[in-house]
């Protein structure tokens, strides 16, 4: 082959090879620089925002950290954001999210996700739930770095099976741990407990406080600060509110006030067992008992009058003398501040520094500890006032036993406006109707008569009798005879 013919060849290899190069880079240049979603894109006549780089439609995502699937939600559209990690997301719904065998879900009209802080913003119509909650709100924050649902907007549902609204809301998904503010809950914490045989029936809670938590120590147990619960029998209001789901027990304390339809207390402590329907009352317990006409009426929000405690001898009688009154008309307020038929008719408080209440109807009774004393005052100004080691309260049988703790000793101590004043081991009286019924233990004391009571003043009070009492003859109340052995 001539040298001719071999430069020709191979300048026609050369430039079949410089083409076929050119033609290659060509190619290749533009694969490269292609947007592998350009099949996904809307049609050049759909104008997209200036922000957005990508939409979807109909679109179904799966998130996974390395092999674990963490979460999954379908959404009716998609838009990426040309940053590539903010993504806007339209109609999502069945969204749910699993983080140690822990299940959460999630919906919402618009939510946005922001990749590099995990964080998912459920922007409308926003519905999340656990296993304790179920909530609907405006705003929503999914924080997946720090695990922390945060709600920021006005939101209801259920919270532990029962109705729920609040100003805000966090919720710890590693921990568990709820705080919200502003809160109002109704429900029944202990629904899903088996009732036991003969346990009374119970009513819905209903708590309103400016906080509510979990405690640190026992997930059964909400802790409410501020705050006001009621189950229609009874009204407790505190700074501090414990309320057990498992043991339906509710701890109030800080300065307690407790209204029920027969009592308003106020106190430093109180203890409400709802299966039980009892409350024990600690710490300087005023309580305001209230007449027996009123003792069915449903509890009522009152100011509780204060009461300073007195010993017997710092009290003074108050009513004056009068010679000229009218004797039957002296007679008859004699006798009223004697009766106690008449126990149950007006008002009476009562100071101790124990209370145990059993509120539930047909059950009706209380144990007074703590140096109780009783006072009741009348429309005219007349008084009459009681000391114990303890009384018992038979809210059923309708009666008051009243007892010295120390043997052979009289604690008991009964005195009046008019200048009677008793002191016995024991005394147990009758409070129905029409029932003047007493009965005491080693009583003995002095009885005024109408013209004892004239120029009282003057006179000498006379010592308390060492010799005992003179057994009842007729009628009955301490206005004359005392009934039962003395």
């Amino acid at each position: 082959m001539s040298a001719a013919t071999i430069w020709f060849r191979n300048g026609i290899l050369g430039l079949a090879a410089l083409g076929f190069l050119k033609f290659s880079s060509s190619v290749i240049g533009d694969y490269l620089h292609r947007d592998p979603f350009e099949a996904f894109r809307q049609p050049d006549n759909i104008e997209l925002e200036a922000r957005v780089a990508i939409r979807l439609e109909g679109v179904s995502m799966r998130h996974y950290k390395g092999a674990e699937l963490i979460a999954t939600a379908n959404a009716d559209r998609m838009d990426q954001w040309k940053d590539a990690q903010t993504y806007d997301l339209y109609g999502v719904k069945n969204g749910k999210f699993q983080r140690d065998k822990k299940s959460y879900t999630f919906s919402a009209s618009h939510a946005q996700y922001y990749s590099p802080l995990k964080r998912l913003d459920l922007q409308a119509d926003g519905a999340v739930g656990g296993k304790d909650f179920e909530l609907r709100t405006e705003k929503a924050t999914f924080d997946g770095m720090a695990e922390v649902l945060t709600i920021r907007k006005p939101l209801s549902g259920k919270v532990s099976g029962g109705d729920f609204t609040a100003a805000t809301f966090d919720y710890n998904l590693k921990t568990e741990m709820l705080q919200a503010t502003m809160i109002s809950w109704k429900g029944d914490p202990g629904e899903d407990a088996p009732k036991k045989q003969g346990q009374v029936e119970r009513t819905a809670w209903k708590f309103d406080a400016e906080t509510l938590e979990t405690s640190k120590t026992d997930k059964d147990v909400k802790i409410y600060t501020n705050g006001q619960a009621t189950d229609g029998e009874i009204i407790v209001r505190a700074p501090r509110l414990e309320q057990n789901k498992r043991t339906d027990v509710l701890i109030a304390t800080g300065g307690v006030t407790y209204f029920s339809g027969e009592a308003n207390v106020s106190c430093q402590k109180a203890t409400i067992y709802r299966k039980e329907k009892r409350a024990v009352l600690d710490g300087k317990v005023l309580m305001l008992v209230k007449p027996k006409a009123r003792k069915d009426d449903p509890p009522k929000i009152v100011e509780i009058p204060p009461f300073k405690p007195v010993v017997p001898d710092d009290i003074k009688i108050t009513r004056p003398a009068d010679p000229k009154s009218d004797a039957e008309e002296q007679k008859r307020i004699d006798e009223k501040i004697r009766s106690s038929k008449n126990l149950r008719d007006y008002p009476m408080t009562v100071f101790s520094e124990k209370i145990e209440y059993w509120y539930g109807k047909g059950s009706r009774r209380a144990i007074i500890t703590g140096s109780p004393q009783a006072h009741q005052e009348f429309e005219d100004g007349t008084w009459r006032q009681l000391w114990a080691d303890r009384a018992d309260y038979d809210g059923e049988k309708e009666t008051m036993f009243l007892q010295s703790l120390k043997p052979e000793s009289r604690e008991v101590r009964m005195k009046n406006s008019i200048g009677d004043d008793f002191i016995a081991f024991s005394i147990l009286a009758s409070t129905k109707e029409d029932d003047e019924t007493i009965s005491a233990k080693s009583m003995k004391g002095v009885m005024y008569t109408i013209d004892d009571e004239i120029d009282r003043d003057k006179k000498k009070k006379p010592p308390l009798p060492d010799k005992k009492v003179p057994p009842p003859t007729k009628g009955g109340g301490l206005n004359g005879p005392i009934k039962g052995g003395l």
